[in-house]
């Protein structure tokens, strides 16, 4: 366990009801004794997990725990301690709770450094949770995407991985490879015993089985940054079809300029929606068409840029006005995307039927008009789908949102994949259980299990400081 004591405040800056600093470590108690004062309950007589009603001062000698002359009063607090191993980094913590504001947080921090804690760095309370067991590793990186959440499915799903769904799985694979193991070794080591054999096509299935899993798991990462950093949807057409209305209905407010004039929209225009807890980045383009305006011209190019990023794309198109060649040049230019047709401008031609190029597509095709609201909870819906099309895992399986996982996965698999081949080839058992410890090796990067001092330096930099 680690000796020296940290502390940082764990609320965020600016103005607000509360504040709070933290402390971890063996000496937070005595240094709690140092600044507080109420002699009524002194930091001595404290019970675990319960919150006391005091005042916090500059540093004093914490004997006596009554206000000595020329004690500075910071604020009046609530505290309380929490004794390890019960609490969030094992180790003894006290919290501070004080009024909110960036000078009573900073005065009180201030004067438990001077008592003798350190800065803490950042992640660094989650780092001990981890070295002390409370956490492994896929769950202590689950506290940041639980911070970090933009959207309330990626919210879900960061909660499902910190109570320990992701390493629920991994654990389950690194058993099913285990007792692969042991069988494997233990015909490796006692020939001429009375232990049965597995055989080689019963290690093979065994394998197989779990490389499906592994494999189906690690497929869920585009899903899963789609849902952790948002759908990427692209609003392409020609100029004056009202891409930039459509933007501002669905984001609700007037979020970029609107006029008759074609090629109003010169620059990309990105805002983020939420829809049915599912976070959508909307990026509005500049109309594409000749255009021998140069400027426009640099608009058209960012926005044919874009298309290659996007996860789907609005195609918009006017519907008091047949698809001419440009946009079936937008048409053809999209056809590598996840597409929802959008018939705009529907308020001016009631009647109006999408032209026969679009009704043999099988993309969506919706009315919209962006004047009225007609359509748009319909567009809604259809953005929704997008979202999840071709996915079976959501709400049921778990889904991962890391790189450093989906590549540690990929790895174990690969593991897997050159431990079926060696049984092909009837290689000696030695080589195949290589492979299997190979794969145990990859998983346990996950949790935690096999890591090093730059992988979790790379991980925790990345917290914000008092978590």
């Amino acid at each position: 366990m680690t000796k020296d004591t940290i502390a940082a405040i764990s609320t965020p800056t600016g103005v607000g009801a509360i504040g709070i600093v933290r402390l971890s470590g063996s000496a937070c108690r005595d240094i709690l004794k140092k600044v507080w004062i109420n002699p009524n309950h002194p930091v001595d007589k404290f019970e675990t997990h319960r919150l006391y009603y005091g005042m916090l001062s500059t540093p004093q000698d914490g004997v006596k725990q009554v206000k000595q002359d020329g004690v500075k009063s910071i604020d009046n607090v609530l505290a309380v301690w929490m004794q390890e191993p019960r609490s969030y980094t094992g180790e003894d913590i006290v919290e501070i709770h004080c009024h909110g504001g960036s000078v009573a947080t900073k005065s009180i921090l201030e004067a438990v450094l001077n008592s003798g804690a350190r800065p803490a760095l950042p992640g660094e309370f989650t780092r001990r949770a981890f070295l002390n067991g409370r956490l492994d590793l896929a769950q202590a990186e689950a506290v940041a995407e639980v911070i970090n959440a933009t959207s309330e499915r990626a919210l879900r799903l960061a909660n499902e991985q910190l109570n320990g769904r992701l390493s629920g799985e991994i654990n389950n694979a690194q058993g099913k490879l285990k007792e692969l193991i042991v069988s494997i070794e233990a015909a490796i080591d006692f020939p001429e015993e009375d232990i049965e054999i597995i055989k080689n096509e019963q290690i093979e299935n065994g394998l197989k089985n779990i490389l499906e899993r592994l494999s189906s798991l690690s497929m869920t990462y585009h899903e899963g940054k789609m849902i952790h950093d948002g759908v990427r949807v692209i609003i392409v057409g020609k100029p004056n079809v009202g891409k930039s209305s459509i933007l501002n209905a669905l984001v609700g407010s007037d979020r970029a300029i609107v006029h008759h004039s074609p090629g109003t929209t010169r620059d990309i225009i990105e805002e983020d929606v939420e829809i049915d807890g599912m976070k959508f980045r909307l990026i509005d383009t500049a109309g594409i068409r000749n255009s021998t305006c140069e400027i426009e011209q640099m608009g058209i190019k960012r926005a044919r840029m874009r298309l290659s990023e996007a996860d789907c794309a609005l195609v918009v198109l006017d519907a008091s006005n047949f698809a001419d060649e440009e946009d079936k040049a937008i048409i053809c230019e999209t056809k590598n995307l996840k597409r929802i047709f959008i018939l705009n401008k529907i308020d001016l031609c009631p009647t109006a039927e999408t032209d026969s190029i679009f009704k043999s597509r099988a993309e969506t095709n919706i009315k919209t008009s962006a004047k009225t609201g007609l359509g748009l909870d319909e567009l809604k819906k259809a953005l929704s789908s997008a979202a999840v099309a071709n996915s079976s895992s959501v709400g049921e399986g778990v889904i991962i949102t890391n790189l450093r996982h989906k590549q540690a996965l990929d790895e174990a698999a690969g593991a897997i994949n050159n431990g079926i081949a060696a049984i092909a080839k009837k290689e000696s058992p030695e080589f195949i259980a290589v492979h299997i410890k190979l794969a145990m090796t990859n998983l346990g990067k996950i949790t935690g299990e096999v890591t090093s001092e730059d992988v979790l330096n790379e991980i925790f930099d990345k917290f914000c400081i008092g978590k």
